[in-house]
């Protein structure tokens, strides 16, 4: 919070679970079980293949970590959630949307903040404020953009939908 409060940007990452204390003191928190997991490729990383660090036998530091047992440990952390890939969030429906009370407040919140004198706030500014206030990750909703996830919660008259120009403006601010 001393960082925040400085200015600093300030990244959390974790669960769900994770408190909302913590997660509320970071300029974002990133929900970690809800992304999806890079694909490198290889199929399977005890294939043999010499890399660097790897121990040989009878070097006499079998015990420090090389960067081939890091990548089966790896392996065996991701086979354990049985899947390679972390299922990515379901998008939250119009109706989860609304009904989350501390979303709608803090899009409205930031929509009136951000409006100007006709009412029309543009996305990239509400996105600011939003940033300044929470630590608000549309991803975690399963929108990949601030935008898409204002544009299906239906709380907001949108104006240049999928332009860099686009706007919203409260209907209820008239």
């Amino acid at each position: 919070m001393h960082l925040k409060e400085h200015g600093v940007a300030v990244y959390g990452f974790g669960d769900a679970k994770t408190p909302a204390p913590f997660q509320s003191a970071c300029t974002r928190f990133l929900v970690l079980d809800q992304l999806e997991l890079p694909d490198d490729g290889e199929d399977d990383p005890g294939d043999g293949g010499g890399e660097v660090g790897d121990a040989s036998p009878g070097d006499g530091d079998a015990a420090r970590p090389t960067a081939k047992k890091a990548k089966k440990t790896a392996k065996k952390t991701a086979d354990t959630t049985a899947t390679k890939k972390a299922a990515p969030p379901e998008r939250a429906t119009r109706a989860q949307l609304r009904g989350d009370g501390r979303l709608v407040a803090l899009l409205r919140r930031a929509v009136a903040s951000a409006s100007d004198d006709s009412g029309w706030a543009r996305i990239g500014t509400v996105g600011q404020r939003i940033n300044n206030q929470s630590s608000f990750d549309s991803r975690n909703y399963g929108y990949a953009k601030l935008s898409k996830l204002i544009e299906t919660s239906e709380l907001f008259e949108v104006r240049g939908a999928g332009t860099a120009d686009m706007a919203v403006r409260d209907p209820r601010a008239r």
